[in-house]
């Protein structure tokens, strides 16, 4: 008997939403970048993750054959290495970007060094 409720319907629809994007982002061909290509793998990770859970919750894979390993995949250890590639990645293209926008990192560094707040004034003298 399958023990469905809210909370495993609410996980079965971030599941399929999360394949969906997963494969947006990895087929579209205006969103192809390295970025992208590691939050969709990081999203497939999570997916997997959900679902075997879902399907242990449900009731459609017995208890049994994740006792015994037979059937789990540890998704967790693959999520945290995509996760970390997509989050060290921005990094590596974002020297670019600072050399880029050199002007305006200066111009704001130095209009919050003249702040009044800065100088030790207050904003509001009331």
């Amino acid at each position: 008997m399958l023990h469905l409720n809210f909370y495993n319907i609410l996980i079965l629809v971030g599941v399929i939403h999360g394949i969906i994007f997963s494969f947006i982002l990895l087929f579209h061909p205006k969103l192809k970048s390295k970025t992208n290509f590691f939050l969709a793998f990081t999203t497939l990770a999570l997916c997997g993750s959900n679902l075997q859970y879902l399907l242990l919750d449900v009731g459609i894979v017995p208890l049994e054959l994740y006792k015994n390993d037979l059937v789990f995949i540890p998704f967790e250890f693959l999520m945290v290495a995509m996760f970390y590639f997509f989050v060290r990645s921005p990094a590596v293209l974002g020297q670019e970007i600072r050399a880029r926008n050199s002007d305006s990192i200066t111009t704001i560094s130095t209009d919050s060094a003249n702040s009044p707040i800065r100088q030790g004034g207050c904003v509001n003298p009331n």
